[in-house]
């Protein structure tokens, strides 16, 4: 955890690179460093385009000071440059990694879908799986900033969503006539899937992070996209239960306005576009109280519309 007025020499990840101006004409270079779970905006008043060339998405030395800006911290570099390849460093250590067993967690999304009951929806899940390969599964972030921005994000995100949905679906399946209200498998696949736009959505930098997004992941979102994917997957006639999978990953957002493509019309909707809110607000919360002590305010979070959260004291 950085802190306010702690000098700064070490190593990070380097992204977000901006190239500006200030009011009497002179380059500077703004940017993200990323080291851990520590994520904190740098500014360079004496470095120029030339300076920061090849540097998006890589390892860089960083020396400063960490300030203010705006209410939130921001270091103000002395120097910065690339990491050199004789410079001893464990890239396990800076590159933010999900806090996840991920062998375990994978093994449980494919336990999952073995266990589906519905082969249609089984099949359709195994094609996708076999085509993007575990390695993305396992890897890829959930997002690029706000919850789960670092290698193994989506995983993680998915594997909670999954235990929540199994949770969820032993209490209200459980009430006399109501045994099979949730249709399990699914809400299993529209979780598995919901995200895996985001493949195509992303563009990933040299550390694996999202660095930017592709010209169809602006044009379209990856709910869009992930209802084109699993529409290319379909071998056979379309399914019933295709056709709302389609509709759980096109409504997940839950609103026009939060990037819904259509509003949630079914319980499985429902209950995905809820859990994909529950997770995503819960994690983008714990990662911000994890950088503060007990009796302390968080910076504004984006993800709270600008609010800060506290963290009692015990």
């Amino acid at each position: 955890m950085l802190n306010y007025d702690e000098k700064v020499d070490g190593i990070f990840v380097f992204s977000g690179i901006r190239i500006l101006k200030t009011q009497a004409g002179k380059p500077y270079v703004t940017g993200v460093l990323m080291r851990g779970k520590d994520r904190v905006r740098v500014v360079a008043w004496n470095t120029t385009e030339d300076d920061v060339a090849g540097m998006e998405g890589s390892f860089v030395s960083v020396q400063g000071v960490v300030g203010e800006y705006n209410g939130e911290k921001q270091i103000t570099a002395d120097s910065i440059h690339c990491v050199d390849d004789n410079t001893m460093f464990d890239p396990s250590q800076v590159v933010p990694t999900a806090p996840i067993d991920v062998e375990a967690c994978f093994a449980e999304v494919m336990k999952t879908i073995n266990n589906m009951k519905d082969l249609a929806l089984k099949r359709i899940c195994e094609s996708i799986i076999g085509w993007f390969g575990e390695d993305m599964i396992k890897t890829l972030p959930a997002a690029k900033s706000v919850h789960h921005a670092f290698i193994g994000g989506l995983l993680m995100h998915i594997y909670t969503m999954l235990m929540l949905a199994k949770a969820l679906c032993w209490v209200y399946n459980r009430c006399p006539g109501r045994e099979s209200a949730i249709d399990m498998d699914l809400l299993s696949a529209g979780i598995i899937f919901h995200d895996i736009g985001k493949a195509m959505e992303f563009h990933l930098n040299k550390c694996g992070l999202v660095a930017d997004y592709t010209p169809e992941g602006r044009q379209f979102g990856h709910s869009v996209l992930g209802a084109r994917i699993v529409d290319s997957f379909i071998l056979e006639g379309q399914s019933n239960r295709i056709t709302q999978l389609k509709h759980l990953l096109l409504s997940h957002h839950g609103s026009p306005e939060h990037g819904a493509a259509v509003l949630p019309m079914t319980l499985e909707a429902i209950i995905l576009s809820q859990l994909d809110s529950l997770d995503s607000k819960t994690e983008a919360a714990m990662e911000a109280l994890d950088e503060i002590s007990p009796g302390n305010y968080t910076d504004r979070l984006l993800a709270f519309d600008g609010r800060q959260l506290y963290k009692p004291q015990l």
